[in-house]
């Protein structure tokens, strides 16, 4: 076999030795080969692209033509490229290099790697990998071994930056809520980590999408006020400024139940239109509710009572509440209002039962008979002042002993007022005369419990 010296170029000798099959041996460029076989008859070819030539014989050992001698063409290196020829990386990234020996069958392509300034960038010596070390400008070079042929490529090593604080999408303003789950979104660069912090302590992380939003929710938070922020930082573990996010402050307590001022009692009115007066925790939304429909609304002022009207009610009883809600959401206690009951029914007029006809009397002091809805006022009006008054009883009679009258003609006016304040339509009672006739026409009675038959 020859001995094979330097790397080995394409190309091969191919033999048989007497009636053996072919071989091949792989022909180095550096020194004529040989091939020794003997004393035995051989056939052989040259193939591949070695340029290879058969030089001769050579007896040795005693043995005629044992050895058959080559010699091979020496094709020198003529130059180098490299590519790229300038560049840039950033403090701590890397880089392969590319070079190029010509001609591609130079019996010697060996390189060598070298960089100007070591402090700036380092380069493997074999495999042209770059690394980038200090901020500056260097050059790598590659050498080759035959011929001292060079090219280089100047590299500028920036320095590493952080990326850009994260950007908050929400929330967008100050947060004030009862629930201690929050969700922040945000804005930052592409696979930085993200760190949401409560002060030191990391709260959440989440993995930065560029111009895409991304979001998390908080784990859950106790009442209290929180200032947190949101850092970025890139894979050579550089961390941005802090981002601030809007102030959360979270509320779980709700606020006492608001006080009725008026009305203190059960309302029964005509009036379909009622103010309602209360005081609740200052800045809290009362809601004034119909069941579950809320009728009203108005501010808490603290120890200062707030009033409203309500809309317009029809006939019918009412039973409302009142809550008062924080800016939180926390929604108080229902407070009972007293019962609202709206009567816009007037009464029916009062049946006057005596007299029933025109009277003379020189009893200066009457006595009148009613019918009148029960419960209801009875007013008896001459001249529109009141001269008597009683209460309805139904179906029993109502007896009014009227003021006492100065002689002269008198024509009275009787209306039922009922607890709502409606007044009925006005009862004109019989012509009275007070004169001084012997008998009168109508006699006291003192049956105020007279039943109508």
């Amino acid at each position: 076999m020859p001995q094979q010296q330097g790397n080995p170029i394409v190309g091969k000798v191919k033999f048989s030795i007497g009636s053996g099959s072919w071989k091949s041996v792989v022909i180095t460029p550096y020194v004529n080969d040989q091939l020794a076989f003997g004393d035995k008859m051989i056939s052989l070819e040259i193939v591949g692209t070695s340029n290879a030539t058969l030089a001769g014989l050579e007896s040795r050992e005693g043995v005629n033509g044992a050895y058959i001698l080559f010699s091979y063409p020496l094709i020198p290196t003529t130059g180098v490229s490299i590519s790229p020829t300038e560049f840039e990386l950033t403090v701590g990234s890397e880089r392969v290099l590319e070079a190029v020996v010509t001609p591609a069958d130079a019996y010697n392509p060996a390189i060598v790697w070298s960089s100007s300034d070591p402090a700036v960038a380092v380069v493997d010596p074999l495999t042209g990998k770059v690394k980038a070390v200090g901020v500056g400008i260097t050059t790598i070079t590659v050498t080759t071994e035959e011929g001292g042929h060079s090219a280089a490529s100047l590299l500028t090593v920036k320095p590493l930056l952080p990326p850009a604080a994260p950007v908050i999408v929400s929330p967008a303003g100050i947060v004030l809520t009862k629930s201690g789950q929050v969700v922040v979104s945000l804005k930052a660069e592409s696979h930085a980590i993200v760190k949401v912090r409560n002060g030191a302590e990391v709260v959440a992380t989440l993995v930065g999408a560029g111009d895409n939003p991304v979001s998390v929710t908080l784990p859950t938070l106790a009442d209290g006020v929180y200032s947190l922020t949101a850092t970025a930082t890139d894979a050579a573990g550089n961390e941005s400024e802090p981002a601030v996010i809007p102030t959360i402050k979270v509320d779980t307590n709700a606020p006492a139940a608001p006080t009725v001022v008026s009305p203190s009692a059960v309302v029964l009115t005509k009036s379909a239109s009622i103010v309602v007066m209360l005081k609740a925790e200052q800045g809290t939304a009362v809601l004034v509710r119909n069941g579950a429909e809320v009728v009203a609304t108005l501010v808490g002022a603290g120890d200062n009572a707030v009033s409203v009207t309500l809309p317009t009610l029809a006939d019918g009883v009412y039973s409302l509440t009142a809550t008062a809600t924080d800016a939180a959401g926390n929604e108080s206690e229902p407070v009972v209002i007293p019962t609202i009951k709206v009567d816009t029914n007037a009464p029916a007029a009062p049946t006057i039962m005596a007299p029933t006809n025109p009277i003379h009397t020189k009893d200066r002091t009457l006595v009148l008979r009613f019918l009148a809805e029960e419960g209801s006022t009875i007013k008896v009006f001459w001249n529109q002042n009141e001269i008597g008054r009683g209460i309805g009883a139904g179906n029993i009679e109502t007896i009014i002993e009227a003021v006492e009258l100065a002689k002269g003609k008198y024509e009275l006016t009787v209306v039922a007022i009922d607890a709502a304040g409606n007044e009925s339509v006005k009862t004109i009672s019989p012509e009275i005369h007070i004169n001084g006739n012997d008998e009168p026409d109508m006699v006291k009675s003192k049956d105020k419990d007279k039943k109508t038959k």
